[in-house]
């Protein structure tokens, strides 16, 4: 049953907000304001007829060839936002599911698929395909003369979540909801909340992003009603958090004390098609912290700057002018990878490398300010930014006195390499630093062999940079990687 988004107003509540309570007039007046924005930024987001039309008519195609080379019992289905109406103006991605039988073997299944699709593939019409890699292996059609992509990607019919074999299997199970639950008004709404996302860096539930998936964004606006309600919702959330989507409400006390501890998080929504998984699960504590903040901004101010996240401007031209205003420095990795690699499968590996050479730096005494990382051209990117400084001495924090053997063995250890003594419970130890700036640091890891990623380009040679020589190319892509990460 479709909802109206007009019967759905909240309040603020210590949990976050609890529905069908009275507003107090400023949150009327807030939600009024932002109201009329919102209707004037509708025609902006929602596609015009002509790009509905033509992403359709090519998607039916699509879906007509592969009918024509798939056998009989496998069912073919369009998914994501072109298949549930929230696709943003300008939006080119189709997503079409090839469901297999659940009593196919999973590897002949995913080699059959791929296999199939590439049968579709009219390069003599500018057509060519990219194999991908996620949960499956997926082939990406790119047709470049109409600016349209088409993912194909297998996966097992399944009635119900009980059924799940693979994580994407739930996808028609989401299509079927969204269907019966979005109503026009909400879908608009859905579009502008994804607008507003983007423009604001925290839009894909990708590894690169952690931030909100097309699906979350769907069900958020289902859940509160309207985009100035879901704005006015994620302004007010305080965690822990556990949002019951298919009950339309918050779980308080026992229930959301159990969700916490099988989910293992304190920011929960429920997927309505699947009481075990949580939709906000990929959702970084980074990008929770930046919608709160953002919301509060634009529900006070429902300006177009406040909503398009015009806050990204910057006077620095490069990096290195950036590092001289702050009395900084920088240190950079660049690491050849493999093309064939999809950028999901690279970006969790970059990232742990990211998290362990941090954990190195402060094994050394030095801790970076910010990090930075990206992928281009088949390059990875990691820098690492300090205040300039120089070691000449490591404190060492060890065991409280009150661990028996463990104090002894750390002061034993200690006592010969320098000074040990005691602050609080605790004991300490200064001793000579081995390394005494990063870059000092990131070359002995290299010699090491530390500085390595699964999926790095067979006999490629990491490249370490400092200011002085990064290559223009990736000074630009730092300073931009820093004006995302520290514009709010």
């Amino acid at each position: 049953m479709i909802m109206e988004s007009s019967k759905y107003l909240y309040q603020s509540n210590i949990s976050g907000l609890m529905p069908h309570q009275e507003l107090s007039y400023e949150d009327k007046k807030k939600l009024e304001n932002l109201s009329k924005l919102s209707k004037l930024f509708i025609e902006r987001v929602r596609p015009t007829k002509t790009e509905i039309l033509n992403i359709n008519k090519y998607s039916s195609e699509l879906i007509d060839r592969l009918k024509k080379v798939l056998p009989e019992n496998v069912e073919i289905t369009l998914a994501g936002s072109t298949a549930h109406g929230t696709q943003v103006k300008g939006s080119s991605d189709i997503d079409i599911f090839m469901l297999f039988p659940r009593s196919s073997n999973e590897r002949a299944m995913e080699e059959e698929a791929i296999k199939l699709s590439k049968n579709i593939v009219r390069e003599k019409e500018g057509e060519k395909y990219e194999i991908k890699y996620a949960e499956h292996p997926y082939l990406k059609l790119i047709n470049e003369s109409k600016n349209i992509t088409a993912d194909i990607v297998p996966a097992f019919k399944i009635g119900n979540a009980k059924e799940l074999i693979t994580a994407v299997d739930r996808t028609p199970l989401h299509n079927k909801f969204i269907a019966s639950h979005l109503s026009k008004e909400m879908k608009d709404d859905v579009r502008l909340l994804k607008y507003f996302l983007k423009m604001n860096k925290i839009y894909g539930a990708e590894s690169k992003t952690h931030s909100f998936s097309g699906y979350e964004c769907e069900i958020l606006v289902y859940f509160y009603g309207s985009f100035p309600n879901t704005i006015m919702g994620l302004s007010n959330i305080k965690l822990p958090l556990v949002i019951d989507v298919k009950n339309r409400k918050f779980l308080e006390d026992d229930s959301r004390t159990e969700y916490i501890k099988r989910l293992n998080s304190n920011f929960i929504i429920i997927d309505p098609t699947d009481p075990n998984r949580n939709v906000a699960a990929s959702t970084s504590p980074d990008s929770l912290a930046k919608i709160i903040l953002i919301s509060r901004r634009l529900l006070s101010n429902p300006t177009e700057y406040n909503l398009l996240g015009m806050h990204g401007k910057s006077s620095f031209r490069s990096i290195r002018e950036m590092l001289k205003n702050y009395n900084l420095s920088i240190y950079a990795i660049s690491i050849n990878v493999s093309k064939e690699i999809h950028e999901d499968t690279l970006w969790p590996q970059i990232i742990k490398l990211e998290n362990q050479l941090s954990s190195e730096f402060l094994k050394f005494g030095f801790n970076p300010i910010i990090s930075l990382d990206g992928i281009e051209r088949n390059k990875a990117y990691l820098s690492f930014i300090f205040e300039k400084t120089t070691k000449s001495i490591n404190l060492l924090k060890g065991p409280e006195v009150f661990i028996n053997g463990g104090a002894e063995k750390f002061y034993e250890k200690h006592r010969e390499l320098g000074e040990v003594f005691i602050r609080g419970y605790n004991l300490y130890a200064i001793e000579k630093s081995k390394l005494h700036t990063p870059i000092e640091v990131l070359n002995e890891l290299n010699i090491n062999g530390k500085i390595k990623i699964k999926d790095m380009k067979e006999g490629s040679e990491i490249k370490i940079f400092t200011e002085k020589n990064i290559p223009k190319e990736m000074d630009s892509i730092i300073l931009k990687n820093f004006i995302d990460k520290t514009t709010l």
